[in-house]
């Protein structure tokens, strides 16, 4: 499956006329039907109600919706139980949340949509530590979403960020440093003696016991960060079950690299 936030992007997929599953990061609520080419909507919770959940599935779409505090109902690491049971009676099929642990409190032991952990486990542990996914996983995610970027040394590494201003302090953008300047780089957080970690720690450490959103930031020089990405899927045999998201030139990239 792959993960497009635009029409064009999404426009750009079809062409090729493989058979590829697709999830749309919807811009706003209003467009939905533009994005009818894709098998999966996601939504932000603000935008969710009941006709136009209706609508979709009469499309035959499936929906996710993006739970947590980024453009929310509640305040941080806050849910509603009540909005919980609107998700199944509705019959959303996955939310994506910031923090599992308080979401999955609430959710009843059967019925509830698939859970998708926004990087893992918040809070807690910072976000690229490679026992955040592990920690998610525990607590009953189906799917992690996390964001990769390639080194100067080219290795894959877990990082939502450009650069290491804002997470460690430190200047330093990713694809300047070295995998081990990476993991000996110290976060800001709650685990201040943990380093970025690699895509490969993730795979090695969770294996098939979960699903992978993977968001590419960058392609890379000739598509390298792509090429490496679905490398390592293969090599630890997670084709089914890992999906990559990107802008229009990871996607492009993907699609001819792995035409499967």
């Amino acid at each position: 499956m792959l993960g497009v936030t635009t029409t064009a992007d999404l426009s750009l997929v079809r062409s090729r006329g493989e058979e590829w599953r697709t999830l749309a990061f919807m811009p706003a609520a209003a467009l939905w039907r533009e994005f009818l080419d894709a098998d999966v909507l996601r939504l932000w919770d603000g935008w969710l109600n009941r006709p136009l959940v209706e609508d979709i599935r009469s499309a035959g779409r499936e929906i996710w919706v993006m739970s947590g505090n980024l453009g929310s109902y509640l305040p941080t690491g806050v849910f509603d139980p009540a909005r919980v049971a609107l998700y199944r009676e509705l019959g959303v099929d996955g939310v994506l949340v910031n923090e599992v642990s308080r979401f999955r409190r609430v959710l009843a032991r059967g019925g509830y949509p698939r859970l998708i952990a926004h990087r893992g486990l918040c809070p807690g542990l910072c976000r690229e530590f490679a026992s955040r996914f592990a920690a998610a996983k525990a607590l009953g995610a189906d799917e992690i979403e996390l964001d990769v970027r390639g080194t100067a040394d080219r290795h894959l590494v877990i990082c939502h960020d450009r650069d290491l201003a804002r997470i460690a302090g430190i200047p330093g953008s990713i694809d300047a440093l070295g995998v081990e300047q990476l993991a000996a780089a110290r976060l800001r957080g709650d685990m201040e003696s943990v380093g970025l970690c690699t895509l490969e720690e993730v795979f090695r450490l969770l294996g098939q016991s979960i699903g992978y959103n993977i968001h590419i930031k960058e392609a890379g020089d000739d598509g390298w960060i792509v090429a490496r990405t679905i490398r390592t899927i293969r090599e630890y045999a997670l084709q089914r079950i890992a999906y990559i998201a990107g802008d229009a030139e990871v996607l492009d990239y993907a699609m001819r690299m792995d035409p499967e």
